[in-house]
């Protein structure tokens, strides 16, 4: 997936991306996210310079416009002349762009005839920080529970596997749901937690790794 970023901006997981052809002007960045098939639950992003951001040394070439495109059908345009197609899927698993090794999305950008050198770059992020609530244990299941959310934006984290542990032992492991809902175990997992336990998520390149204790 792609997402446009206006000056200054930065990557925002839980807003809507393209996922499909689209031609971009008078951006300052771009971010593209792993197409795992579910926008809401990336768990890595990239940077892409435009006109910024300033940050980057040494300043990057404004390109003239940036395309989102089907590789393999972009692949062997002459330069400049692709034409993008919205209605072509580069992103999901529904996608119809297939080459030789299968869908694949890629940016192309276009600069400006004559010019003797051009700068651009690849840039990371920095993990949103994020908290981990864990609710006290039960002896029904599901036992044990806690939800992740991203502190930035105070918004739950789908997709995300949760892992629980008391005394050094795990007890199960959990994937949150939309809710940010993770939840595991019987009443055997209820027991071992009785006298507290803790949740932790590991952490990617989107969010920070964090733990939280009942």
């Amino acid at each position: 997936m792609l997402q446009s970023e206006p000056t200054g901006g930065t990557f925002r997981p839980f807003a809507q991306s393209a996922t499909n052809e689209t031609t971009l002007t008078g951006f300052d960045s771009l971010f593209a996210s792993d197409n795992d098939g579910n926008p809401a639950t990336p768990t890595a992003a990239i940077g892409l310079t435009g006109s910024g951001p300033s940050r980057i040394t040494p300043p990057p070439t404004v390109p003239l416009s940036a395309k989102f495109v089907c590789w393999p059908q972009a692949v062997g345009a002459p330069i400049g002349y692709y034409q993008t197609d919205p209605s072509i899927d580069v992103s999901t698993t529904a996608s119809g762009c297939t080459g030789p090794s299968g869908n694949d999305s890629a940016v192309a950008y276009l600069f400006a005839s004559g010019q003797s050198k051009v700068s651009a770059s690849l840039f990371t992020i920095a993990p949103d920080a994020t908290s981990l609530k864990v609710a006290p244990p039960r002896l029904v299941s599901p036992s044990l529970s806690a939800t992740l959310t991203d502190t930035v934006y105070n918004h739950p984290v789908p997709g995300r596997t949760v892992s629980f542990s008391a005394n050094g032992n795990t007890l199960c492991t959990a994937v949150t749901d939309a809710n940010g809902v993770a939840a595991c175990g019987g009443t055997a997992e209820g027991l071992a937690a009785a006298l507290g336990y803790s949740g932790s998520f590991g952490g990617n390149a989107v969010w920070a790794a964090t733990t939280g204790h009942s």
